[in-house]
């Protein structure tokens, strides 16, 4: 039974590192997305073009853009989470069908 074990920790392993790739990309396309804007508030600020209360209203502003993309990477992860769950469920089915006659 441990050897089932390992091998549907394995297999859920290398399933969710694949889907969790996925979900390190989007994440990393929404925040290059919004990079030019935090350039733009960061120089504003620093030229003294926004007051702090602009800037802070400024972030609250891309803090719900990135809210907003970052829960389409949710999918993203919801996704590798059942794919993980499928790849042990198979691991186990597997390691059955090898000891049933």
């Amino acid at each position: 039974m441990d050897d089932t074990l390992q091998k549907m920790l394995e297999a859920a392993r290398k399933s969710f590192a694949e889907g969790g790739a996925k979900v390190k990309s989007c994440m990393t396309d929404a925040l290059r997305e919004e990079m030019k804007a935090f350039q733009d508030i960061a120089e504003a600020r620093i030229r003294g073009e926004i007051s702090e209360e602009d800037l802070e209203s400024q972030l609250d502003d891309e803090r719900r853009t990135l809210e907003a993309s970052f829960l389409a990477c949710r999918v993203e992860s919801k996704v590798a989470i059942q794919n993980a769950a499928n790849a042990a469920i198979e691991a186990f089915t597997d390691a059955l069908k090898g000891v049933l006659p």
